[in-house]
């Protein structure tokens, strides 16, 4: 695994734990939609990325088991740790996820912009 910085569409940079054999990746629950992550992670995928076999995986974060699901039910498989709730994106799920999760609207903001904009908004100026 390598660490890897990432900027997505709503200028949030997060960091993600990559895979520097398939390119697949980990994020944690609070990085942000996995659409708008999938879209930024889109450009480092190339013809010759291996695609990562189902296996029995282990959360980067807590070494907890990762859960084997389809993505929002009808999506791709994906695996959800069921501890801390990170999510593991196969190389070969990065292109549906990218497509899926297009938004009308601006992209949700993590965890943690949503605490800073409701604290600013509680301060005074």
């Amino acid at each position: 695994m390598e660490k890897m910085s990432l900027e997505t569409s709503d200028a949030a940079t997060i960091e993600i734990d990559r895979c520097k054999a398939c390119a697949s990746a980990f994020f944690d629950f609070d990085d942000g939609e996995p659409g708008n992550i999938a879209r930024a992670l889109q450009e480092s995928i190339t013809e010759d990325t291996q695609v990562a076999d189902e296996a029995e995986l282990v959360c980067p974060d807590c070494q907890a088991t990762m859960e084997w699901s389809r993505y929002l039910n009808d999506g791709p498989r994906v695996g959800r740790c069921g501890s801390c709730m990170a999510l593991y994106i196969p190389t070969n799920s990065i292109s549906w996820l990218a497509e899926a999760g297009v938004h009308l609207g601006p992209e949700p903001k993590g965890v943690w912009g949503r605490f800073v904009d409701a604290l600013s908004k509680a301060l005074p100026d």
